[in-house]
């Protein structure tokens, strides 16, 4: 009578394969199950005017003068870059809608108010005061400047 030969090298075959499979179908690894991971938060996207500075974000209040004469002006910039414009007379409303940023100490927004005039601004920042010009697509010009509340 013949005797059987025994095939270890076949067993670890086969564990090797289960192991294999057990990790591609997401069991884990030699050390363990893994943990799944969390997405990635999204990025705040770029504003077309620079970055968005922290420091800035909040109420910016102070005089404007131009086109429309002397009244106070509210910035309320987000953290989100947008922003709203707004002043206490009826010339400065409705309030522009926009994007704003930074590059160094150089502010810049832009924005809407109303259907179809789109307003720019550009000023300095030195702390928590900041001055500079505005400009409106019908003509419209003047100066500003806010301190933050």
């Amino acid at each position: 009578m013949k005797k059987r030969m025994k095939t270890p090298w076949l067993a670890s075959l086969a564990s090797v394969f289960l192991f294999v499979l057990h990790v591609a179908c997401g069991g884990g690894d030699a050390t363990g199950p893994t943990a799944p991971t969390a997405p990635a938060a999204p990025s705040p996207s770029p504003s077309p005017f620079g970055t968005v500075d922290a420091a800035l974000v909040g109420t910016w209040v102070g005089p404007i003068d131009g086109s429309g004469g002397p009244a106070t002006t509210t910035l309320v910039l987000r953290a989100n870059g947008t922003m709203t414009a707004s002043g206490d007379i009826p010339f400065y409303n409705p309030p522009a809608s926009g994007t704003w940023g930074v590059s160094g100490t150089q502010f810049r927004a832009s924005g809407r108010a109303g259907v179809a005039l789109s307003i720019t601004f550009e000023a300095t920042v030195a702390g928590n005061t900041m001055s500079g010009t505005w400009v409106g697509s019908n003509g419209t010009l003047g100066t500003f400047s806010a301190t933050k509340q």
